[in-house]
């Protein structure tokens, strides 16, 4: 019978089933809502949840494109629900996840079974020095590098977004994930209006912009692909 009311009330809101404590992300929830998991540092979305639906309108623009991923580079791998995604699209695409957290890696492999995807490398590292030795090129690589729910300095600066493009094949994107809450609002606007100014220099276009209440998430092309 209690069991029955648990899986009854995980209709009405989301119900805690488990929490752990990392020295990267602070304090980690795991909840279910509806028969799906949410994987939360602080207040903030990791996997599952707002961030994914999100997540979804800008991947759909590669599905009804010609682009084809073959390589995708996601630095901040959290649950790994972005993996789904993009296989959805290709099943044989490569897909490389590094994140700082092995917490968080261990938590999204319990619930999301990340690491039993055969077509995933993951690699516990700091992203930031991770796109600064590595010489591999990907058409995609999404920078969603949160550390509970901030987004750490370094990777808002002009040094990490070079190495980025660097990394990135001549006919590829950059997806870029921000926090849109109230709090953290004036901050990426700010941050947007860098990358608007960044353009000319840097080798992208601003291709567009998809926001709700919590994220704010920016597609970036290398010029030239139109």
């Amino acid at each position: 019978m209690l069991l029955f009311f648990q899986n009854f009330l995980q209709y009405l809101f989301p119900q805690l089933i488990e929490t752990q404590n990392s020295k990267f992300s602070g304090n980690i929830s795991v909840y279910k809502f509806r028969n799906k998991y949410i994987l939360k540092a602080g207040q903030v979305h990791q996997s599952g949840g707002w961030a994914d639906a999100l997540f979804k309108r800008v991947i759909f623009k590669f599905q009804i494109s010609n682009f084809k991923l073959k390589q995708i580079l996601i630095l901040g791998l959290a649950g790994g629900t972005l993996v789904e995604l993009f296989t959805k699209i290709n099943p044989n695409v490569k897909i490389t996840g590094v994140d700082i957290d092995p917490v968080m890696v261990n938590l999204g492999n319990k619930y999301f079974h990340v690491l039993k995807r055969e077509n995933l490398k993951v690699i516990i590292d700091d992203a930031y020095l991770f796109v600064k030795k590595t010489e591999n090129k990907f058409d995609l690589v999404f920078v969603d590098t949160f550390q509970g729910d901030s987004m750490p300095k370094k990777f808002t600066e002009k040094e990490l977004l070079k190495n980025v493009i660097r990394m990135t094949d001549d006919k590829g994107y950059i997806i870029i994930n921000r926090l849109y809450l109230p709090k953290f609002k004036k901050e990426t606007d700010e941050y947007y209006q860098n990358l608007d100014s960044w353009q000319k220099e840097m080798n992208f276009k601003i291709k567009d912009y998809y926001q709700n209440i919590g994220n704010k998430v920016i597609l970036l092309a290398k010029q030239g692909k139109i």
